[in-house]
């Protein structure tokens, strides 16, 4: 018994609609993955700059500090004021590393997201060759009794 043209064109049609789609799909994920990875660069840069404005800041509250310690007579380079100005240089120092930790942690993540994109682009892709096939197989009335 033959296949009708018609159950034929409308299997080609089908498959090739799910071909598209799944192409569709691909670009779409691409896409949203370059725009992850360009957000991911831009979290980086952004803490990259948070993190010298906030050593600048720092310097120059420690300045400040150091120039008020001196001014009163107090020896800076020595004792006390020598640790509590290494104390503060290790606060500092902790504190731009946690700016720039967070700022490679979002990264991170966008990176990771941008890949989770792609992958999902490419298995809709892949399961769209597979809807084609079974499209023109079921048409074709393949495995049909």
């Amino acid at each position: 018994m033959g296949v009708e043209f018609g159950t034929l064109v409308l299997g080609a049609l089908s498959a090739g609609g799910a071909i598209a789609s799944g192409i569709s799909q691909k670009k779409a994920a691409e896409s949203n993955a370059r725009i992850a990875l360009q957000e991911a660069a831009r979290e980086r840069a952004i803490s990259k700059k948070e993190e010298a404005q906030f050593r600048r800041s720092q310097s120059r509250i420690l300045a400040s500090a150091r120039a008020a310690r001196a001014a009163s007579g107090v020896r800076i380079g020595t004792g006390t004021p020598l640790l509590v100005d290494e104390a503060t240089l290790a606060e500092i120092e902790l504190g731009a590393e946690t700016i720039r930790a967070g700022g490679q942690a979002r990264a991170g993540a966008l990176e990771t997201e941008a890949e989770l994109q792609r992958r999902s682009g490419r298995a809709a892709q892949t399961a769209s060759f597979f809807g084609a096939g079974r499209s023109l197989l079921a048409a074709s009335g393949f495995g049909r009794g």
